[in-house]
């Protein structure tokens, strides 16, 4: 099998493409609900533990 240069319809990054590939990735992210955990903006709480320590 051959070296794929795009997948999910997104360049492979290379040398030459960051910029344009950083928007790609940053626009698919966001159309997943992801982009708020990648760049760190979504807030989450921990989960509880009980009295023995389990979650």
């Amino acid at each position: 099998m051959g070296d794929l240069q795009v997948i999910g319809g997104i360049k492979k990054l290379n040398n030459q493409n960051y910029n344009t590939w950083s928007t790609c990735m940053m626009l698919y992210m966001q159309g997943q609900d992801l982009w708020e955990v990648v760049n760190g903006s979504e807030i989450t709480q921990p989960e509880a533990e009980d009295v023995n320590g389990i979650l």
